[in-house]
């Protein structure tokens, strides 16, 4: 009887313990397959230029858009000319609108756009919206195609005397006229600038490259204003604050400020008289001040400087 009752028991508890249901953890339960966690996008570091001239201020200072001339229409800016060119080409060049404070930053960089508007200009007194609206019109000098007729029988821009034409001579049948912003010309300026830029002989051999590639345009634009010429400081010294005239320039009138830039750059067709080219360059220059919201320092003009 006693191990009938226990085998009943036992019977029981089997019954019991499989209607019972096993409760589950969270550590039971199969994992779902989790998403990969997107990682932010690395924030990309503003160069000294991005930081005091956008998109928008550069189509602003150089208008891309179209103008009736006479009937026809023209295009403000070349297209050849771009704001991603320029960042892209100050890289190579980082204390480039990125020396001093802000305010030397923003007139610097009026000082470089004033010239090189200056140099590309395709205004006129009476030009629709003002002579100082047409900044950036020529890639290549306004007069290379009557020198590419003429360099047949008369060289223009092609030097063979001096130091530096002897060590960068011209190539035969390559023309130097002026190309790009700052319009670079002669054999030597092609040649020094190439093997400075890490091209070796590539711009003496190829000057053309300069009006194909507009990053290269800007280089050579951005390389001439940060570099000295001989016996002249650079326009970006100038420009900062770094240049101290000695004593001989301070007797020729040669003093810091936006009118020794015009000295460095075209002093003997420009400068030591009033000139319509300085006074353009002038204009252009209060138009971009103003812009930035900065004022001149220094001496503006260079009608009292001796060209070198």
């Amino acid at each position: 009887m006693t191990r009938v009752f226990i085998t009943m028991i036992l019977a029981l508890a089997m019954l019991a313990s499989c209607g019972h249901k096993k409760e589950t953890t969270s550590i039971d339960q199969p994992k779902k397959p989790t998403a990969p966690v997107k990682k932010p996008k690395p924030v990309k570091p503003k160069t000294g230029l991005e930081e005091i001239i956008s998109p928008a201020d550069f189509k602003l200072l150089l208008p891309d858009s179209l103008e009736s001339i006479n009937g026809e229409w023209r295009r403000v800016r070349d297209p050849f000319y771009t704001y991603e060119a320029m960042l892209e080409a100050a890289k190579s060049f980082p204390d480039f609108c990125n020396t001093g404070t802000l305010e030397t930053r923003k007139r610097e960089l009026s000082a470089f756009l004033a010239n090189t508007s200056h140099e590309t200009t395709g205004g006129w007194v009476s030009a629709p919206k003002g002579p100082f609206y047409w900044g950036y019109y020529y890639v290549r000098e306004i007069d290379s195609r009557y020198y590419q007729e003429r360099e047949r029988r008369i060289p223009y821009y092609v030097d063979t005397l001096g130091m530096l034409a002897k060590m960068y001579p011209p190539a035969p049948g390559k023309h130097y006229f002026g190309r790009g912003p700052i319009q670079i010309s002669h054999n030597y300026n092609y040649g020094l600038c190439s093997e400075q830029l890490g091209l070796g002989t590539q711009l003496l051999e190829s000057p053309e490259l300069v009006a194909q590639d507009s990053v290269l345009a800007f280089k050579t634009a951005i390389w001439f204003w940060m570099t000295r010429q001989q016996a002249k400081p650079s326009c970006h010294e100038v420009m900062t604050g770094q240049w101290e005239p000695s004593a001989h320039d301070k007797s020729r009138g040669r003093l810091p400020g936006f009118g020794m830039t015009i000295n460095i750059i075209n002093g003997r067709g420009e400068c030591g008289r009033w000139t319509h080219d300085a006074k353009n360059r002038i204009g252009f220059y209060k138009r971009y001040m103003e812009y930035f919201g900065v004022s001149g320092d220094g001496s503006i003009g260079c009608e009292s400087m001796e060209p070198y």
